[in-house]
């Protein structure tokens, strides 16, 4: 019960991070978690330096649902199960190789003060996702995969609403009327809440295998 309320939350964050962020009649004005990465950069207050803003907290639901899959991979049901853990490997190779900026054979564009901390964020979580495929990874202790996950989705989930939630009313004067926010700021939450409940479950279940 614990990792499918973690699995069908870690499911509904990822879904709502491509899913409109800032919702509009017109589907060219749609906005979704990815998509504002880029947006905001072009906004007024942030180019003025009145509004600031930390780009790469958009891509934190990329790093925080492939690293999550990776520690889920390892608990038992689903190792044995087999065809999900692949599945779940698979899907975390996918956002991390996303992760990854676009022009990977150009190592000082990568560097440089536009993509410097996506590729940090990309180095470090494809460091830490590599670390729990090894036997390292595999012998975490049962409590310490809900204590990762629970926080992963906190840090991960929250801060880019939090960001994109600051930039809202700069957003509504681009768009010269005040944004509404889309359905997919609801789902994140919603599976936020998921991962969270899930993760109070397996502890709690941890704990008393210990006891």
């Amino acid at each position: 019960m614990a990792q499918a309320l973690m699995l069908s939350g870690l499911l509904l964050i990822l879904i709502g991070y491509w899913a409109p962020w800032v919702a509009h009649p017109a589907a060219g004005l749609v906005q979704n978690g990815f998509d504002l990465s880029e947006f905001v950069k072009f906004l007024p207050q942030v180019k003025d330096g009145s509004e600031p803003v930390i780009r790469w907290l958009f891509f934190l639901p990329l790093t925080t649902v492939a690293l999550s899959f990776g520690l889920l991979a390892n608990v038992a049901p689903i190792r044995k199960a087999g065809w999900l853990r692949w599945l779940l490997l698979a899907v975390s190779l996918l956002l991390l190789i996303i992760l990854i900026p676009p022009y990977p054979y150009t190592l000082d564009r990568m560097l440089g003060k536009e993509f410097r901390e996506r590729t940090i964020l990309a180095s470090i979580s494809w460091a830490a996702f590599l670390l729990t495929l090894t036997p390292l990874g595999h012998r975490l202790p049962r409590q310490w995969t809900p204590i990762l996950l629970g926080l992963l989705t906190l840090v991960g989930a929250v801060s880019p609403v939090a960001q994109f939630l600051s930039v809202r009313d700069a957003l509504s004067m681009v768009y010269g009327h005040p944004i509404t926010i889309g359905w997919g700021v609801w789902l994140m939450a919603a599976g936020t809440l998921a991962v969270i409940a899930g993760a109070v479950r397996g502890i709690q279940r941890a704990r008393k295998k210990a006891t």
